[in-house]
């Protein structure tokens, strides 16, 4: 009776054991699964914090660089000056 007993209380601990395990190894793959996409998010956070700071100092250019507007707005907008006149040259596929 005793060795049944020993073996029922065995057979427990092993089942709780192995429970344990499996618990914890599906919390382990998903604590992974947060670490990576939490990796993702910060490169993409870098990224759009960089593309930021970028497009801010387009914007003070614009605001307080009279040559660099300039440069913008002939290029973007295609405009020119009273006195000068503008050529616009088709580009062709074939040569």
């Amino acid at each position: 009776m005793e060795w049944v007993l020993r073996g029922f209380l065995l057979a427990a601990i092993v089942a709780v054991t192995v429970f344990l395990f499996v618990a914890g190894w599906r919390r382990f793959q998903e604590f992974q699964q947060f670490r990576e996409r939490e990796v993702q998010l910060v490169e993409r956070i870098s990224a759009q914090r960089t593309e930021f700071a970028r497009q801010q100092e387009y914007h003070r250019r614009l605001l307080n660089d009279p040559a660099f507007l300039e440069a913008v707005v002939r290029d973007r907008l295609g405009y020119v000056r009273d006195e000068e006149l503008l050529f616009r040259f088709e580009e062709s596929g074939e040569e």
